[in-house]
């Protein structure tokens, strides 16, 4: 499986897709989200060939205008956007001090609430996941054909098992009274 460098940056990134994230936001801070978004995320919605063509296109110069490039900037980057989001917010502008994780405020260092943390998180993933969907559709809908190279489908259909759990009553308390014989049935 072959890495392939950053095909996004902060300016792709905000304001055209996540406003939240800050245009100063150093690239380094989110260059290995982006890598991870591509090598991880990524992959498993397109295979290793359709990702060679990606990055043959984009260290073209000038990149070629053409059916690849156009899905690149359509469906890709804002995937790769979203995927980036939902990896690198859990660690953006939050620190861990000995007292826990805190984000800098007017005020100084404050604590994340968890329901505002969790409500920016199921944002993003809803937002990715939007991205993933039309991507998807998209390509079912030319058959995996771009510029008359047919790529591989792949079966990214993450369905996992709903956990659920029962809790078992302590034993009758305060129902029938399960003595005979001085016995507990």
């Amino acid at each position: 499986m072959p890495q392939y460098n950053a095909w996004i940056g902060v300016s792709d990134i905000t304001p055209k897709i996540f406003e939240f994230l800050s245009p100063n936001t150093e690239e380094s801070k989110i260059k290995q989200y982006v890598e991870d978004a591509q090598n991880l995320d990524l992959l498993s919605i397109l295979d290793d060939n359709f990702l060679d063509a990606i990055n043959d296109l984009l260290n073209s110069s000038p990149p070629d205008d053409n059916e690849l490039s156009q899905f690149f900037e359509d469906y890709v980057k804002p995937y790769l956007a979203g995927a980036t989001m939902v990896r690198y917010l859990p660690f953006s502008n939050m620190h861990l001090t000995q007292w826990g994780t805190e984000q800098y405020t007017q005020d100084g260092f404050g604590q994340v609430t968890d329901k505002r943390f969790a409500g920016m998180q199921n944002h993003v993933a809803s937002k990715t996941s939007a991205f993933q969907s039309k991507m998807t559709n998209y390509l079912k809908s030319v058959k995996y054909t771009l510029d008359g190279i047919v790529y591989k489908e792949l079966n990214c259909n993450n369905v996992r098992k709903k956990q659920s759990f029962s809790v078992l009553g302590a034993g009758g308390i305060n129902k029938v009274n399960r003595f005979r014989d001085g016995r507990v049935y």
